[in-house]
């Protein structure tokens, strides 16, 4: 279920935000992903863990350094190997924060609209 979630939001931010970063359509289906793993959250924390990295030429790399940098900072926790031991509501919840703060700043940037 995930991965349909990850999958779907690439398509509806494609649609509604035509100059989307590379990068950034990954940061935002990354942590819709996050926010609904259940069963597979320690696994797709994993694979983030496994591959970050400070490009944004690299997509899925730079989004995942990103997004536990700030998953991090956000749960109050020592360094992103504790997101493992994290309470798992916790972590879902602020997955979903960060991808409406992202959400807002895209839709109040001056002459950024959602292409719905």
């Amino acid at each position: 279920m995930t991965f349909l979630a990850h999958e779907t939001q690439h398509f509806l931010d494609i649609e509604a935000y035509p100059d989307i970063e590379s990068w950034e359509l990954e940061y935002r289906a990354k942590l819709m992903e996050l926010s609904m793993a259940d069963e597979t959250r320690l696994r797709v924390l994993q694979k983030f863990l496994e591959d970050r990295g400070d490009d944004p030429a690299s997509p899925h790399s730079y989004a995942n350094k990103r997004l536990l940098t700030e998953l991090t900072t956000r749960l109050s926790v020592r360094d992103t190997q504790a997101l493992r031991s994290a309470d798992p509501e916790a972590l879902r919840a602020a997955a979903y924060e960060l991808f409406e703060i992202d959400t807002t700043r895209r839709e109040t940037r001056v002459g950024v609209e959602p292409n719905f």
